[in-house]
């Protein structure tokens, strides 16, 4: 092998690099007289005083071979060898650098325009071990690249490999990373630390290097880091125009001790990736309101897909109270997804009914690649930062619902005996009612519920009615309503054969009977009222124009149905506000008419807002009803879209807002129907403006 490089060496000095000498030239070899390497026939190198020499200054900051095998190489390090040119008359060379390798020619670097001394990175990870030459050619540019006459001959020995003290942690082996493409949150983070056995090693400096497609040379600087973050050298690649889609890139780092020693980590392969994740979150079990809102109860399944071809390691899920702030410590871990197939996750029957309700919750899927990329990591601390929920949520890897796990409550605001004319209004306690309703035997009876709050009523499914009889164990079935609104039943307890009539024996029968609402998500919650059919009754006013719940917005007409009208003389119509104590006689609100004692409320000094109306009925005794039952109304004026009392250019804005900003809608929505075209938009928006600045019509029907 050494006569096949011997015989190599002559044709390549010879042929390959041919120079010419002058007459009377002395040509002769000597030893090379820089360093301690003098005599050793491997450093011999052609001396001519005309002709500079190249000559060898360090192999690893090593200037003398270790052993008579030579220099001392690793299999698993970046080998540093130093040339230095003697009697150069430039500084710009050209350098080729070869090995022979089983009888065959390795080229290990080539480089123009090089500078001295000049240092030569030399990977020998699949060299043999034991003696190898590595022969280093040097062109002297300004002569017309002629070659220096003799190339210097290096004998490294080859050692096995031994485990470095640094050691790259991130990215891991075989990971994909990602293409920067000019994206400064897509950053490969490379991140290098001491191995346990090294940890009282003093490291100065870590460079950190990359080669592409095969495990250099050449190596390419990253960058360098002085000082650990944490225990780890840490460093962000911006690899733009630099890799593509599929090439292979091999990581190492370089760690300096103390007298600039270095240590080079074993290699770290990875595959370049240039697509980012793209993670789509879907809340299965979903309802959305007829206001729009999506609401969820019970048990939910979290499914996330992913439409990129990334490989996913991990998809995680949390969720966080949407009035918290968008903080990683305020969100909870749910769990890990079953993997359903290709990059489709699934977590299953999360529980909702621990949470916080009637509230908006906040859910996110988090994937992690196999290049150890998680979403929205920007800082790269395996976590995804604060602040991303905006951005996860318009990107589709987050929701916003409306945690629901309980029905909106009812509440019986009628029980009517339509035959008589017994109208038992707002007799629930929850609308100030005192829990009673009478009615007369073999009568129809028509219930109905308010739902509380009244925004939630068009979540309301169905409201079935079950009753019982005082002091009875069972309850009977009266009927269901799917009717919107007051969601209303008729029943004729007698005659349906829900009490037995030998129960009226003594004149009367007390019982109980609820009303048990299902909204859309299929929660649940009762009201319940005690119901007496009675012979005799009471006397009372009920107020039956306008209807409980009604809008109204001008003069209002007034009447009543009432018990036993042959003991009333007279019905005095009240009214207050919401929120205040003190019930008001209406003006001229006093009726002496027989029937139905109708009036009429003029409204035009009373301010919008929701009043209590009550009618205290007087029989001819003089004894008033202490416990009238009550009704609510809600007085707007139409135009008045922000219910300030006043029609001005702040309800012109406040319809626009609702119309195009999704602002709230007037209360009630036909406050802002000045038109009278039974809609609310821009029309109204154009009517209110005449109204205002061109002498136009009222808004008013």
């Amino acid at each position: 092998m050494k006569r096949f490089k011997l015989i190599y060496l002559i044709f390549f000095t010879v042929f390959i690099f041919p120079f010419d000498l002058p007459l009377g030239t002395d040509r002769s070899w000597s030893s090379n007289a820089w360093g301690s390497f003098s005599g050793h026939e491997s450093y011999m190198s052609y001396s001519d005083t005309l002709v500079p020499t190249v000559y060898l200054v360090s192999v690893n900051d090593t200037v003398s071979p270790q052993s008579s095998c030579g220099f001392n190489v690793r299999q698993n390090r970046i080998n540093k060898v130093i040339i230095n040119v003697h009697n150069a008359e430039n500084d710009s060379f050209t350098v080729d650098t070869r090995a022979f390798i089983d009888d065959n020619n390795h080229r290990i670097d080539y480089r123009n325009h090089v500078t001295m001394p000049c240092t030569i990175d030399v990977n020998v990870s699949n060299w043999p071990l034991g003696t190898d030459s590595l022969f280093i050619w040097a062109f002297d540019e300004t002569t017309g690249d002629t070659a220096i006459p003799a190339p210097l001959n290096v004998d490294l020995c080859v050692l096995p490999q031994i485990r470095p003290c640094i050691e790259i942690v991130v990215p891991r082996q075989w990971q994909w990373i990602p293409c920067t493409e000019g994206d400064t949150t897509n950053y490969v983070p490379i991140w290098a630390h001491l191995v346990p056995e090294c940890q009282d090693t003093i490291i100065t400096q870590v460079e950190f290097r990359y080669s592409l497609n095969t495990p250099g040379p050449p190596w390419y600087y990253i960058g360098e880091v002085l000082d650990p973050d944490d225990g780890y050298w840490k460093i962000r690649w911006n690899n733009s125009g630099l890799v593509e889609g599929g090439d292979i890139v091999y990581l190492t780092a370089i760690g300096y001790n103390q007298y600039n020693r270095p240590d080079t980590s074993s290699m770290v392969k990875v595959v370049v990736y240039c697509q980012a994740l793209n993670v789509q979150l879907s809340v299965e079990d979903i309802i959305t309101t007829c206001f729009g809102i999506p609401k969820v109860a019970g048990l939910i399944d979290l499914r996330a897909f992913d439409d990129t071809t990334v490989e996913i390691y991990s998809m995680k899920f949390y969720h966080k109270l949407g009035s918290d702030p968008d903080i990683f410590r305020y969100w909870h871990y749910i769990g890990e997804g079953e993997q359903l197939s290709e990059n489709v996750y699934i977590y299953r029957d999360f529980s909702t009914i621990s949470l916080t309700q009637n509230v908006y919750y906040e859910f996110r899927a988090i994937a992690e690649d196999t290049a150890g990329n998680v979403m929205f990591d920007f800082d790269e601390d395996g976590l995804f930062d604060d602040s991303t929920f905006i951005l996860a949520l318009v990107q589709g890897s987050a929701k916003r619902i409306f945690v629901d796990n309980q029905a909106p409550q009812p509440a019986f605001s009628i029980a009517a005996d339509s035959v008589s004319s017994i109208f038992n209004v707002n007799p629930s306690i929850l609308l100030g009612g005192n829990g009673k309703a009478y009615v007369k035997a073999m009568d129809e009876i028509i219930t109905g519920i308010s739902v509380l709050p009244s925004g939630d009523t068009c979540d309301v499914s169905k409201a079935e009615y079950y009753g019982k009889g005082y002091g009875d164990t069972t309850q009977f079935y009266i009927g269901t309503s799917t009717y919107p609104y007051h969601f209303p039943i008729n029943f004729e307890p007698i005659s349906d054969g829900l009490i037995p009539p030998w129960q009226l024996e003594d004149g009367w029968w007390r019982g109980q009977i609820w009303a048990l609402l299902y909204d859309s998500l299929d929660n649940s919650k009762a009201d319940t009222i005690n119901l007496f059919i009675l012979d005799i009754l009471p006397f009372q006013a009920i107020i039956v124009d306008p209807l409980n719940d009604s809008y109204v917005s001008s003069d209002v007409p007034m009447s009543v149905a009432i018990l036993n009208p042959y003991e009333i003389s007279q019905v005095i119509y009240q009214y207050k506000q919401q929120d205040s104590i003190e019930w008001k006689d209406i003006l001229n609100g006093t009726s002496m008419e027989p029937d139905s004692f109708p009036i009429t409320w003029q409204i035009s000094d009373i301010p919008p807002g929701i009043y209590s109306l009550r009618a205290v009925a007087r029989d001819s005794a003089g004894y008033a009803d202490s416990i009238p039952p009550t009704i609510k109304v809600l007085l707007y004026r139409r135009g008045d879209a922000n219910g300030d009392g006043i029609i001005t250019i702040g309800d012109v804005v406040y319809i626009i807002n609702y119309l195009y900003k999704n602002d709230p809608a007037p209360i009630p929505l036909v406050a802002g129907d000045t038109n009278c075209d039974g809609v609310v938009d821009v029309g109204d928006v154009v009517y209110l403006i005449n109204y205002l600045f061109k002498s136009g019509s009222a808004p008013g029907c």
